[in-house]
């Protein structure tokens, strides 16, 4: 498994090598607004432009990591907070519905001490009075 990992990095550094012997010519390059000139072989500035395109991509990439850790950060922060509005609520419900099953149970008992104050009615009351 590490030989396949490793493989390619392997192809890259003989390519490279190859692309060294090849390339030894010197070029000429000139800083335009600078007084400056500079003369290197062709691998060294290629090799330059590569590390500077390394450079500049993992600059890119460390910035939307650290903006993805942020948003991370930002949401776990958002959960918990909903998280404890939810027991908060849950806690609500569960007061509302003891005092509802209170209420019920209060209702039932007054319908039954009504119902026996009242008595069992058996006719109607002309029916009780005629004899």
């Amino acid at each position: 498994m590490k030989l396949l990992k490793s493989l390619p990095m392997l192809v890259l550094a003989l390519i490279l090598m190859a692309m060294i012997v090849v390339n030894r010519q010197l070029v000429s390059i000139d800083l335009f607004p600078l007084p400056y000139n500079v003369t290197l072989p062709v691998y060294l500035l290629l090799f330059v432009g590569l590390f500077l395109g390394l450079a500049i991509g993992a600059y890119v990439l460390a910035g939307r990591r650290l903006r993805a850790a942020a948003e991370k950060h930002r949401l776990k922060r958002e959960i918990a907070r909903l998280n404890s509005q939810i027991g908060d609520l849950q806690a609500q419900l569960r007061t509302q519905a003891d005092a509802d099953e209170t209420l019920q149970t209060s209702g039932q008992i007054s319908g039954q001490i009504s119902g026996q104050i009242s008595g069992p009615s058996s006719g109607t009351s002309s029916e009780k009075f005629s004899g």
